[in-house]
């Protein structure tokens, strides 16, 4: 949350008024990062009692499935300003998935930030341990309501920190709506219908009629 524009305005008072920690804390600086202190961290350990990061190898593994893991895509907005793409990216790398650039109009010049993932070409099929398929996408422009939201807007510039208020807010129109939808809800009907998924890039799909994207 820390590492959020819009939650560390929220709940970052709360911490290092508590404990009288403002002074000592600069998330742009690495030495001084919310995350390494120890009374913030001690906090998170009582309100927040697992880490997504800690267990992602699990799930990937199957672990506690009977050792069947899970086909599995996982999708960030770049310049999300909910959950920050540092979170997202580190959960990817965590689950072991490879990155798959999609054929996006207008990519961001540096999709992945702070971790390095393998690149896996479309389409994905049987990379993850027991035959399952997945990946990593970045979708944009996009935001972290992406996947309900056909219009939205971006309340802070996308890359941060420092966290740089936009007013008004950018209009992000549209969201990759069309193109959420279609990725997971071809992923799910071939997971269910059993055998190896294979995933594809839903920006690849040509209509017939345009020649461009079948998503809108």
């Amino acid at each position: 949350m820390l590492h959020s524009p819009n939650y560390t305005g929220i709940f970052a008072s709360v911490i290092t008024g508590s404990f009288d920690l403002a002074s000592r804390i600069d998330e742009t600086d690495p030495d001084r990062d919310y995350r390494i202190d120890p009374l913030v961290m001690l906090y998170g350990n009582v309100i927040e009692r697992g880490d997504a990061i800690a267990y992602a190898p699990q799930v990937t593994r199957g672990t506690f499935r009977g050792g069947a893991g899970p086909d599995l895509v996982v999708g960030m907005a770049w310049g999300d300003v909910w959950v920050s793409n540092d979170t997202s990216e580190a959960y990817g790398r965590a689950l072991g998935l490879p990155y798959s650039p999609l054929a996006l109009p207008e990519p961001p010049a540096v999709p992945l930030r702070f971790v390095e993932l393998a690149t896996a070409p479309w389409p994905v099929s049987g990379n993850l341990p027991g035959g399952k398929s997945g990946t990593f996408v970045v979708y944009d422009p996009a935001t972290h309501a992406a996947l309900r939201k056909y219009s939205d807007s971006r309340n802070y510039q996308p890359v941060f920190p420092p966290y740089v208020p936009q007013a008004p807010p950018e209009p992000i129109f549209p969201t990759q709506l069309a193109q959420h939808h279609e990725l997971w809800s071809e992923l799910h009907a071939a997971h269910f219908a059993g055998g190896v998924v294979t995933i594809t890039d839903p920006y690849g799909d040509a209509d017939p009629e345009t020649g461009g994207s079948a998503c809108p």
